[in-house]
């Protein structure tokens, strides 16, 4: 192995130099130092592993790469060395959490990726596996109304035995029978689709093919007002009920967003989460992993070797007295995790030379330099999602902000769909609002999530809830919208360099990006290696008492 290590001129001999012209075109455009001002290591001959794989991403994808290349090394008996490189200075990506006040001793509020369903067996899999705690998000309390900007169309959550009898009349007459029934057969029979992937259909050359052999492709080819329209759903209950979902999950309108989004949104059963956040499982799939992780640090370029490979250069700062981050319970505690975690301090600058890179990241956010001959790779625009938490001591909303009579009840989760635009009405101006839990056991002061299109400001919080306490603010570039299409970007971009985030604008979730990683690490195993994850003749059962998920079992 081969690493080359730029350090400080501070830190060397004036004496010491090198011949800077092998590696000059690295650096090309960059304002660097003359090269006399820095040392590079002596590459110091060791042996040579099967291979060596770089992954830049160490959210969802490339955490769960890491894993998937850790799990076939051991089932190929390779040797397969892996660095994971993430721009920001934690594990997670778009998981990640925060706590009201600030305080650790209050209960952890995910900022990012929420939840995963039962029918996420991967997610599921890693918490029984790492032994994590898992909260259920069903609230028997909760009220669900549905907002369209001007009026609560539909309000759900009766408490009594006649009041649920009544509601249930309401829904009927509203959304009659056959709407509802014939949504959520369609619902169930792209969830059983889905599931094959994990016993069936466990390897695929593009995200075409997986779409073409799950017959997903004419739910991805229109969108999701039409698909529905063409199996008799009422429009109604389609831009009510439906439209919630995909605004809510998506921040999507139906007649915008494609089928299969649509059909995604509403597959909630199940639905649950880490108790001490989802993040903990990437933590774990890189700890497992074995791999380097170098935090704070930014792959600047990628350029080919001539006798194939590719040499890697990246760029951190050095790192400062290490202080909690939000996500953190204590300094010690995170100390303790990065060690377990193999997490390498940045250095000022690294060159490395690996057989593979991954990206598992998305494309646009890469900002990296690289070569021009590459597969193309089409812009995938993310939506600029606005997450607004808060605390408030205000079991619900004001009442009137809602048009509601004082004894109406407010809804504690307010859903929201476009009807009233498409009306002539007044948008709504928010896409949900949500209440979740309290912001610790005994305390009455409840967490409000709102995901919103423009950022939600103090003065309207304070004209919704009579009181507000804590509040933070997050902008995510949170999921690819989701036009119907029939094409995605490919897997591989060139010989030895590949793209996990192509699968998102088919499906984006947390599970879904580490089905996509499996895929990619599958193909350029077999690519580089012969075999993939689970290598011919390789048995490898589940533990006694849990289902078969291909990856985690061969």
């Amino acid at each position: 192995m081969k690493r080359w290590i730029v350090l400080s001129p501070l830190a060397i001999p004036a004496c010491v130099a090198f011949s800077w012209s092998s590696w000059s075109s690295l650096f090309s455009g960059r304002d660097f130092a003359p090269a006399d001002q820095y040392v590079v290591q002596t590459p110091v001959e060791t042996y040579k592993p099967a291979l060596r794989v770089a992954v830049v991403g160490a959210g969802a994808a490339g955490s769960s790469a890491a894993l998937w290349i850790h799990k076939a090394a051991e089932r190929l008996e390779k040797d397969i060395v892996v660095d994971v490189f993430e721009r920001s200075d934690y594990i997670g990506g778009r998981s990640t959490v925060v706590y009201p006040y600030n305080d650790t001793s209050n209960d952890r509020v995910e900022l990012g990726a929420s939840i995963y369903v039962e029918a996420n067996k991967n997610m599921v899999r890693a918490a029984k596996e790492y032994k994590l705690e898992v909260s259920d998000f069903h609230d028997g309390d909760e009220t669900v109304g549905i907002w369209d900007g001007s009026q609560m169309l539909v309000t759900t959550g009766a408490k009594n035995f006649f009041g649920k009898i009544w509601e249930n009349i309401r829904l009927l007459w509203r959304y009659g029978y056959r709407s509802p029934v014939t949504t959520n057969a369609l619902v169930k029979q792209t969830v059983e689709a889905f599931l094959s992937i994990y016993n069936k259909h466990t390897s695929w050359d593009s995200v075409e093919d997986l779409s073409a052999r799950l017959n997903l492709t004419d739910l991805t080819a229109q969108d999701g007002a039409t698909y529905l329209a063409s199996q008799g759903v009422g429009e109604t209950f389609a831009f009510e009920v439906v439209e919630c979902a995909t605004r809510v999950n998506y921040a999507q309108d139906l007649n915008v967003i494609h089928g299969l989004g649509a059909m995604v949104s509403m597959a909630a059963n199940g639905a649950k989460g880490i108790t001490k956040g989802n993040f903990h499982v990437f933590e774990h799939f890189l700890k497992d992993s074995q791999a380097k992780v170098h935090l704070n640090t930014h792959v600047t370029k990628l350029q080919p070797k001539p006798d194939g490979g590719w040499v890697l250069l990246a760029t951190g700062a050095a790192p400062p007295t290490p202080t909690p981050t939000p996500a953190d319970e204590t300094l010690d505690e995170k100390k303790e995790e990065d060690a377990q975690a193999n997490i390498v301090p940045p250095e000022l600058i690294i060159i490395e030379t690996y057989d593979v890179v991954i990206l598992a990241a998305p494309f646009d956010t890469l900002d990296i330099q690289l070569p021009t001959n590459l597969a193309p790779v089409t812009p995938a625009p993310y939506v600029n999602l606005h997450v607004t938490l808060l605390s408030t001591k205000s079991p619900t909303a004001k009442h009137e902000y809602f048009g509601l009579g004082e004894r109406d009840t407010v809804p504690t989760m307010v859903l929201t769909t476009a009807q009233g635009i498409r009306a002539g009405g007044k948008a709504p101006e928010f896409n949900s609002l949500s209440y979740h839990g309290r912001i610790k056991e005994g305390v009455d002061e409840w967490v409000v999530k709102i995901f919103s299109e423009e950022r939600i400001e103090d003065e309207w919080l304070a004209g919704v809830f009579d009181h507000v306490g804590w509040v933070h603010r997050k902008v995510w570039d949170s999921y690819p919208k989701l036009p119907p299409t029939t094409r995605y970007n490919p897997m591989k971009l060139s010989d030895g360099l590949y793209y996990v985030n192509g699968f998102e604008t088919f499906i984006s979730t947390m599970e879904t990006e580490t089905v996509a990683s499996r895929g990619v690490v599958d193909l350029m195993l077999k690519e580089m290696l012969g075999d993939g994850i689970c290598p011919s003749g390789v048995s490898s059962p589940p533990p006694e008492g849990e289902e078969f998920v291909w990856g985690w079992d061969c």
